[in-house]
């Protein structure tokens, strides 16, 4: 698990998430203080589900 912080000036969340697909690795945005593994049960109930 990674925390990205970024210029919005400059790109977006959702260019980041195409940049990590372009390496072969799954990005996905989890909500503020989210602890959870992003792929668990949890997770797809609170992080994956608001999108």
């Amino acid at each position: 698990m990674v925390t990205i912080e970024y210029d919005a000036d400059k790109t977006d969340e959702d260019k980041i998430i195409k940049a990590f697909e372009k390496i072969k690795y799954k990005a996905v945005k989890l909500e503020e203080g989210c602890k959870e593994t992003p792929t668990s049960e949890a997770c797809n109930k609170c992080c994956q589900t608001k999108k």
